[in-house]
């Protein structure tokens, strides 16, 4: 301690002192001492507040952007909305193709079936039935386009159809119905036969496989599913999927059934194996 710190000491001690403390120069010496060490304690305390500021400083200034530059803020990452939203082909809001080349192979379907129908069928002309339980009226005919998904880059497509059938012999004793359904190339359906036609509807019935025209098929015979009675399912050597079925009704309407199928197993067999389904 030199003279300066020791007479800055003893004016503190006097200041702060009431009444002043006596003269005794030991007393003086040790409380000069002590004040000396306070002042020590607290411009090191000072010091280190300081050191913290500059340190808390430069990293401000390490990320703040310099002029002329903008400061780089990583985007959020993307909703799950956004990353699960179904992108539809052809400027479709929705799976169905209600118009353009797509809707048109529905069509396509659809003429197929009629004119593969046998010569003892006719189309039930009316446009709609009256729902059993209900009061809503069912459409008696359906076509859709649908867009099935992608597999790689290819477009799978799934064109389902079906017609309410009568008797040319009988054409007010009863309706039934007759469906084609076909998957293009890529589809994720089974590759067994029997598999694939008791997964449609998921009618669960008993399969057999069968060869007709050289070509084997996957066959229900007694589905106990109540919409459809029989089904059958051919696949092309591409992927192409065709199913076939039918029923003896058009089930949740109050029409009349015809009491049977509207075609053997065979006729079933072969609308299934029709080409005019093979599209893609």
């Amino acid at each position: 301690m030199n003279e300066q710190e020791l007479c800055d000491g003893l004016r503190d001690v006097m200041v702060a002192s009431s009444p002043p403390p006596s003269m005794n120069p030991n007393s003086a010496l040790d409380a000069a001492r002590r004040a000396h060490r306070r002042r020590r304690a607290t411009w090191a305390g000072i010091g280190a507040g300081a050191t913290v500021i500059a340190v808390a400083t430069t990293v401000v200034l390490a990320l703040s952007p310099g002029e002329g530059q903008s400061l780089q803020v990583a985007a959020p990452p993307p909703s799950a909305s956004q990353d699960t939203k179904t992108s539809w082909p052809n400027g479709q809001t929705d799976r169905t193709a209600r118009n353009g080349p797509r809707a048109e192979r529905g069509n396509v379907v659809h003429d197929a079936l009629v004119a593969a129908l046998p010569d003892t069928l006719a189309l039930d002309t009316r446009a709609t039935a009256q729902q059993s339980g209900g009061s809503d009226p069912l459409p008696l005919a359906h076509t859709q386009a649908a867009f099935d998904g992608k597999h790689g880059n290819v477009e799978v497509w799934r064109y389902t159809v079906d017609v309410a059938v009568v008797r040319k012999a009988a054409p007010n004793a009863g309706t039934g119905k007759v469906y084609v359904e076909v998957l293009t190339p890529g589809n994720d359906a089974d590759t067994d036969l029997c598999q694939a036609a008791t997964e449609w509807w998921t009618n669960k019935g008993a399969c057999t496989l069968n060869t007709v025209q050289g070509k084997q098929i996957g066959v229900v015979r007694d589905s106990p599913d109540d919409r459809i009675s029989q089904v059958v399912a051919y696949r092309y050597p591409d992927g192409t999927l065709v199913v076939a079925a039918q029923n003896t009704k058009v089930s949740h309407t109050t029409l009349p059934g015809l009491g049977d199928n509207p075609m053997t197993i065979e006729q079933l067999s072969a609308l299934a194996l029709n080409p005019a389904f093979k599209l893609d």
